[in-house]
């Protein structure tokens, strides 16, 4: 957790890049990072860690290495938070929280953020069905 200090109703907050020491104004709470390359090399950080690589060999596994809205197994097929990393830290290794997609599909539910995404209902679905 940065620390934070306050003066004249500014927050204050130490970059969440564990290399940068860097002090900066916090826009708001989910603001954590002093800079857009801190963000990309931490998360960069936090891909290549061996929990990770567990938790999408297992999501890729338990969807038997197929793009689960297409279906198709041709391509790269990547695993897909279904809630982000900023909106719950907490399930970021579940497997539930998986979703193998290719790449054509992972694009289509990126441009889709903020919208009726098509990776949720099909999580809900699951849940409804007792797959997860």
């Amino acid at each position: 957790m940065p620390a934070e200090k306050v003066f004249f109703s500014i927050m204050f907050a130490t970059c969440g890049y564990v290399k940068c020491s860097n002090l900066f104004a916090q826009r708001n709470a989910n603001h954590r990072f002093c800079s857009p390359l801190c963000w990309h090399k931490q998360q960069r950080l936090n891909s290549q860690g061996s929990d990770y690589k567990r938790w999408k060999l297992a999501v890729l596994n338990r969807d038997n290495h197929a793009c689960q809205m297409c279906g198709t197994r041709d391509g790269k097929i990547i695993a897909h938070h279904l809630l982000t990393i900023s909106e719950s830290p907490e399930t970021r290794l579940e497997v539930s929280n998986g979703l193998s997609l290719c790449t054509d599909c992972h694009e289509v539910i990126h441009d889709n953020v903020g919208k009726s995404n098509p990776a949720l209902i099909y999580r809900d679905e699951r849940k409804r069905q007792g797959y997860d």
